[in-house]
């Protein structure tokens, strides 16, 4: 009975070894699809199929911070595209506006924020954010701040669908 005891001891150890060592490669293999996908999502996310001009957090961080100072940016990616005239023209062939008002009121129209808000969902994985600024007169405006192919700021104003480089005099927050 002794004998069997040890036998059965051994073969349950080898079976949650072996068991263990299953689920681990499946984890694995499901990790890699995972990255695989999200990788095919970032190869699908341009609109050309050419090279595309990378810049990382870190450089973006240090090209925001160099144009705008201390200002609060949250960042959320590791790296993004820099769009370029082709991707640029598609935003501006976009109409973003509701055609029937508020789907609560039906009278609401859209303001600034609702506009930069949904310029950023074409342009998404590029080096094109929303800022939160304040105006000479001292109203406040969302905008959206994009990374240009040669590392330079720019502005869209998504009501107009159009670059917009005017001044605001004090910028609150960024978020890419």
């Amino acid at each position: 009975m002794k004998k069997i005891n040890t036998y059965f001891r051994i073969g349950a150890k080898t079976l949650v070894l072996a068991l263990t060592i299953l689920f681990q490669i499946i984890l694995l293999s499901a990790c890699g699809a995972q990255n695989d996908a999200i990788e095919s999502m970032m190869s699908a996310a341009p609109l050309n199929s050419g090279p595309q001009k990378m810049i990382s957090a870190q450089e973006l961080h240090r090209v925001l911070f160099n144009q705008f100072g201390n200002v609060n940016f949250q960042l959320s990616d590791s790296r993004y595209i820099l769009p370029d005239q082709q991707k640029l023209a598609q935003l501006e062939n976009s109409d973003f506006a509701p055609q029937h008002g508020d789907v609560m009121s039906g009278t609401r129209q859209w303001d600034c924020n609702d506009y930069a808000t949904a310029a950023m969902v074409p342009m998404r994985n590029y080096a094109f954010g929303t800022m939160y600024v304040t105006s000479a007169d001292g109203s406040r405006h969302v905008r959206n701040v994009y990374i240009n192919q040669n590392h330079k700021v720019e502005f869209w104003e998504p009501p107009q669908c159009q670059p917009d480089n005017s001044v605001m005099s004090e910028t609150k927050l960024i978020v890419f």
